[in-house]
């Protein structure tokens, strides 16, 4: 099979291009029409066939990959004209030293195919990279975001609590642990210039033989603030 070549100022002129000559390359255009149907190794957007054989039923059966790894600092910015930024994976990994930032004005929403299921985030290795964002909500934008393992702010646990799940009683059970264990000496001293209360939901603060914890002075420290 031949190809005509295009002829013009500093293109060789030889008469035909055999197609074991362009077999391996990268063809450039400006746009390319008509029937893309065989192309292999596009982009797939929202899914990934299980077959690239036109004729099997597995081309039209899909799958995603549960982790996007964010290996480079990168900022969702979409257009005014847009309804904001998506992905279909279940779980966003940020690497070291990396940030995702999103746009002022912007959303990103993850699994917004609604595939995951509860606790089917994977095991990660590394020191992990940076969101930064200027709010924070749940899926549905309409209410508070779910941190079932407790969230660390500013170098310290802010909630220690585990909810519970399956039926609307457990939907509406949470737990804390009644021990808090400290095995270094520790001081413990206010964040803020201005009169604090320091307080752990725990029940018991033990303080292993030989170690100190000691109360800054003029700070207070309350163990089971909650009356638990």
């Amino acid at each position: 099979m031949a190809f005509t070549k295009i002829l013009g100022p500093g293109i060789a002129t030889d008469t035909d291009i055999q197609l074991d000559d362009i077999l391996a390359g990268v063809v450039t255009a400006t746009s390319f029409q008509g029937d893309a149907s065989l192309l292999t190794g596009l982009p797939a957007g929202l899914g990934t066939a299980l077959s690239t054989n036109q004729d099997s039923p597995l081309n039209k059966i899909y799958f995603t990959d549960e982790i996007l790894s964010i290996g480079a600092t990168i900022t969702v910015n979409t257009p005014a004209s847009s309804t904001g930024g998506y992905t279909q994976y279940t779980d966003v990994v940020i690497e070291q030293d990396a940030d995702l930032i999103i746009a002022d004005g912007d959303d990103f929403t993850l699994d917004v195919l609604g595939l995951s299921t509860e606790g089917s985030g994977a095991v990660l290795s590394g020191a992990g990279g940076r969101l930064r964002a200027d709010n924070i909500t749940n899926k549905a934008g309409t209410g508070a975001p779910n941190f079932p393992n407790g969230i660390t702010v500013g170098g310290g646990a802010l909630n220690d609590e585990r909810k519970h799940s399956g039926s609307d009683f457990q939907n509406v059970v949470f737990e804390v642990p009644n021990v808090i264990e400290i095995t270094d000496d520790l001081t413990l001293t206010s964040l803020y210039s201005q009169d604090s209360t320091m307080f752990t939901k725990r029940k018991e603060v033990r303080v292993a033989q030989g170690k100190t914890l000691t109360i800054a002075p003029g700070d207070a420290f309350v163990i089971n603030a909650y009356g638990l």
